[in-house]
């Protein structure tokens, strides 16, 4: 699969690193796979490729692919996470949940879905105690994702691992951290690297 970068500003070296970790580590066999916070579909497309049968995209601004597998929704996530139904054998939440100002209200909400398994990608910090940080950061002139005009501050809600992981535990599941062999030096792994951003898989055991 040839990885290229898209509109978000993404780079070679992050996006083959993101993708050993999102799709190389699991399996997404026949499932039919929500992919919260879709954008451009580079993560539902992904999946399709390696043999998921079907992708629910789910983005306020998408930027639609063609592909016939995806089924797009342009909705707010927590609006489509109120009314949908267990009918998902995975959720993918890259990106996401750190830009929500209720991340445990979303794990708790994709949780309630019964999926067999959550992919999470997000920003975390290392505290070692369950903590929960607000951090406001400000869009950079050179970031290609920015919105158009002015720049804009946002606000990061970014939990500790621990933090998910006792919440994940509390709902029914297990978190296990996935990682690489080799993080690339480069810049643009510099978060992974540091362990500032990591990637997560969630499996629920309910009933078990």
């Amino acid at each position: 699969m040839t990885l290229t970068a898209s509109s978000v500003g993404n780079t070679p070296d992050r996006l083959r690193l993101r993708h050993s970790l999102i799709i190389d580590q699991n399996s997404y066999h026949n499932h039919s796979v929500l992919d919260l916070g879709s954008h451009n579909d580079r993560w539902g497309k992904a999946v399709i490729d390696v043999g998921a049968r079907s992708v629910t995209a789910v983005d306020r601004s998408p930027l639609p692919s063609d592909c016939s597998a995806i089924q797009h929704h342009r909705e707010d996530i927590r609006s489509f996470l109120s009314t949908a139904q267990d009918e998902y054998d995975t959720i993918l939440c890259l990106g996401v949940l750190y830009h929500t100002h209720d991340p445990i209200g979303l794990l708790q909400a994709m949780m309630r879905l019964k999926p067999k398994q959550i992919i999470l990608d997000t920003d975390v910090t290392n505290r070692a105690e369950p903590v929960l940080e607000i951090i406001q950061d400000s869009y950079e002139d050179t970031r290609t994702d920015r919105p158009t005009g002015r720049g804009v501050t946002v606000i990061r809600c970014v939990m500790s691992v621990q933090a998910i992981r006792e919440c994940v535990t509390s709902l029914g599941g297990v978190l296990e951290e996935l990682r690489a062999d080799h993080y690339p030096t480069t810049d643009d792994c510099e978060d992974y690297l540091r362990g500032v951003r990591r990637v997560f898989k969630i499996t629920p055991h309910f009933g078990n």
